[in-house]
């Protein structure tokens, strides 16, 4: 492998990662949110 070869693999890599970083974000910030808005959904509902 040549040092072109060995960037191209680094760079494959590094942006597979940074990808799979930010869906696993952006999965658990909509978890949490749905998490934080389910309470509140009952909350004004019990009421009525």
């Amino acid at each position: 492998m040549g040092a072109g070869d060995q960037f191209a693999c680094m760079s494959v890599v590094a942006v597979f990662s940074l990808a799979l970083i930010v869906t696993s974000s952006l999965f658990a910030e909509s978890r949490a949110a749905k998490n934080l808005a389910m309470p509140a959904v009952q909350q004004v509902r019990a009421p009525r």
